[in-house]
């Protein structure tokens, strides 16, 4: 797999999951090797928390969707997803990869609706000449 660069990925690209990662609109918060939450927020926000393992290499982590939720941007309540069909549900699952330092991307997508958007994630200490993949 080619990086954002167009270099292969290696080990030294490798920073480590664990941590605070962002796209336009999303956290990726990876609070260990086994478990992390991401937040989509628009009008709302959709949660969904994540079970993960760490590949063998420690190069790339699976990640399957666990639990779904949605906190009202009116009230800061729970409440119903607005569009279910438009949000991950247990069982959805990706892979993650490095493919420059601080810099991930979403791979082997098996959701039950098409995902649209920015499979990049980017954390901190991303470099200036990668920023864009952050979204706007």
């Amino acid at each position: 797999m080619a990086s954002a660069s167009g270099a292969a990925p290696n080990k030294s690209t490798n920073e480590g999951f664990v941590g605070t990662w962002h796209v336009h609109g999303g956290t990726l918060l990876i609070e260990s090797d086994t478990f992390g939450v991401s937040l989509y927020s628009d009008a709302g926000t959709d949660v969904q928390l994540l079970s993960l393992v760490l590949s063998h290499d420690k190069r790339e982590m699976h990640v399957t969707t666990t639990g779904v939720g949605y906190i009202s941007g009116q009230t800061g309540e729970s409440a119903p997803l607005p569009d279910p069909t438009e949000s991950f549900k247990p069982g959805d699952s990706f892979t993650l990869v490095f493919v420059e330092p601080h810099l991930m991307k979403m791979v082997n997508i098996r959701t039950h609706f098409q995902v649209v958007g920015n499979p990049y994630w980017c954390g901190v200490g991303l470099a200036a000449r990668d920023v864009h993949f952050c979204g706007a």
